[in-house]
């Protein structure tokens, strides 16, 4: 499998229960786009959002830009440095995320 690095991040990934939302995982690491979806890297760990999953993503404002993935059941935001190649990402994938 192939990937390219879009940006160094920081994520976390968030679950919700009866409307509320809970951290459970949290860190800095890489952000890739490969054939497959979008993973998360963290010191040798990977986490993998399939794009047949990610039902919305959008833009996060702010000194950090970043995105916020919806998949079922969680939330995962990631902000990095480059906000023209978050951005782009984004652009790039909603075509292929699914209507809530």
């Amino acid at each position: 499998m192939l990937a390219k690095l879009i940006d160094n991040v920081t994520f976390f990934f968030k679950t919700f229960d009866d409307h509320r939302g809970y951290r459970v995982k949290q860190g800095e690491g890489k952000l890739y786009l490969s054939e497959e979806g979008i993973l998360v890297s963290e010191n040798g760990s990977w986490y993998n959002l399939p794009l047949e999953m990610i039902y919305d993503v959008n833009r996060i404002e702010g000194d950090r830009p970043g995105l916020e993935f919806k998949i079922p059941g969680m939330d995962v935001i990631v902000k990095g440095n480059n906000r023209e190649f978050l951005w782009a990402l984004r652009h790039f994938l909603l075509p292929n995320v699914r209507s809530s």
